[in-house]
């Protein structure tokens, strides 16, 4: 196996051009030349700073964030196209502070009381340096397996897409 780390874009790219066998992708938007495989479904949850009056809240509306300075992903992150598709249905446009692919930058802003960020909801609660409220009109993030359909997959691929299928979580 060979590991490349790039968006999820840029791997369903790869995949149609024949340059990756199999790739591991957010499941938002899958063109219909990729045959896919759901492995996990997380929320996204506001992640803010542990003194911030909206932590105290159990659910949080996305317009009482229209005062807020988001710190997003990079533009071309379904992440972030989510969250400004939420924030432009409620009326507002967000108010980005910065765009960071960096998941750790993200947490670490927010706990300095920079601004509050989206994450999934795994990676917020191993935070003890912030407050992570899930919105009250969830939005959720789907990864799964993708490989190019109608193309051989060896035998080491399709062992893998095989031992993905039975340890797949049921939803």
């Amino acid at each position: 196996l060979t590991i490349l780390e790039e968006g999820s874009k840029i791997l369903r790219e790869a995949l149609e051009r024949d340059e990756l066998d199999l790739a591991i992708v957010n499941l938002h938007q899958t063109p219909p030349k990729l045959d896919t495989l759901a492995m996990t479904r997380n929320e996204f949850v506001v992640c803010l700073p542990l003194n911030h009056p909206l932590a105290a809240r159990d659910a949080i509306e996305i317009a009482a964030l229209k005062d807020e300075q988001f710190i997003m992903f990079k533009e071309d992150a379904y992440n972030r196209q989510a969250v400004v598709q939420a924030c432009e249905a409620k009326g507002f446009t967000p108010k980005i502070l910065l765009s960071s692919s960096q998941v750790e930058t993200h947490k670490e802003l927010v706990a300095k009381g920079l601004g509050i960020s989206f994450l999934i909801d795994k990676i917020a609660a191993k935070s003890k340096q912030l407050a992570a409220r899930p919105l009250t009109e969830p939005i959720y993030l789907e990864f799964g397996l993708a490989w190019k359909k109608d193309k051989y997959l060896s035998r080491a691929a399709q062992a893998f897409i095989d031992f993905v299928t039975d340890k797949r979580p049921t939803f």
